[in-house]
């Protein structure tokens, strides 16, 4: 029988050097929670679009440029948050990204104009996409002979907020106007930017 301890002894690694069950938890749960909360405002924007084009007299056009700007300042803040997760800092800028993600979406949910709207709603994206290289470093650092468990782990917490941010949204819309689902959509960042 062929056996590979050397890959064994590699992928038990990464599990052992989380050694308390709280530090297990943090990485396990708070890390996917991460990712769902700094998440949570873009997915609920697909449902409140509809209803800010309608408060603010938007075109379909203006419409796409919401999302057009989550995506363009969400990546360009991807390699700076990269080199920063490479620090010491690192710690302390993964803590700000809920803080800066929060800020933005209540800054934009008060806008008044349509261009301010923009401009908030790209400095949360910028906060979401600085989020994820120094999480997913920091996990692969956490878990090296298990990268990609690591990953997978990341990713789960987002991939959830993709199907219960919109669903949330839709069910507060009914009751409540866009602004106020905005904020609420900024709950998890606040909780855990607390915690």
């Amino acid at each position: 029988r062929f056996r590979r301890p050397h890959l064994r002894r590699r992928r038990q690694a990464g599990i052992d050097a989380m050694t308390s069950l709280g530090e297990r938890v943090f990485y396990w749960v708070g890390f996917p929670a991460g990712h769902g909360a700094v998440d949570a405002g873009a997915a609920a924007l697909w449902i409140i679009a509809p209803a800010i084009a309608a408060a603010m007299g938007l075109s379909s056009t203006q419409v796409g440029l919401i999302f057009t700007v989550i995506s363009i300042a969400a990546g360009v803040t991807l390699i700076p948050a990269s080199l920063v997760g490479e620090t010491r800092l690192r710690g302390v800028f993964l803590l700000s990204t809920f803080w800066w993600v929060a800020g933005g979406y209540v800054a934009a949910s008060m806008a008044q104009s349509y261009w301010v709207l923009l401009v908030f709603i790209g400095v949360a994206a910028s906060g979401a996409g600085a989020w994820h290289p120094v999480a997913m470093g920091t996990l692969a650092e956490r878990m090296p002979g298990r990268r990609a468990l690591a990953l997978g782990v990341h990713y789960a917490g987002g991939s959830v907020m993709e199907v219960l941010a919109p669903i949330a949204a839709g069910l507060l819309l009914a009751f409540m106007d866009w602004r106020s689902v905005m904020q609420l959509a900024v709950a998890p960042a606040l909780i855990l930017g607390i915690l």
